[in-house]
């Protein structure tokens, strides 16, 4: 999510006793004067208060979603988002974003 520092403090309140949900991974935005936050998911936990957060704070759509890296020594391969990534970001909405990156 690209954030504002009075959105981000909502967040941060928001994801307070989550069950299944750490604290955000807060990053500035490159060249924006917002900032990003990011946490990794876990299959089980409820995320669909993300939904009415994006909603409630005016948040455009293309600016949260999932991002879903892969980090290999193989120069080409397939990725496959796990059932519950894509069943969440049908939910919530937002974009899917893919990260490959090969080291050798």
């Amino acid at each position: 999510m690209h954030l504002t520092d009075d959105v981000l403090a909502d967040l941060l309140e928001a994801v307070k006793g989550k069950e299944g949900l750490e604290a955000p991974r807060v990053n500035p935005q490159y060249g924006a004067p917002e900032k990003y936050a990011v946490w990794d998911l876990e299959e089980g936990a409820d995320y669909r208060w993300i939904k009415d957060f994006v909603q409630m704070n005016g948040i455009d759509e293309d600016t949260y979603g999932v991002l879903i890296s892969l980090v290999t020594e193989e120069e080409s391969g397939k990725i496959r988002a796990p059932r519950f990534v894509i069943d969440l970001s049908r939910e919530v909405g937002g974009v899917i974003d893919f990260s490959f990156t090969c080291v050798v």
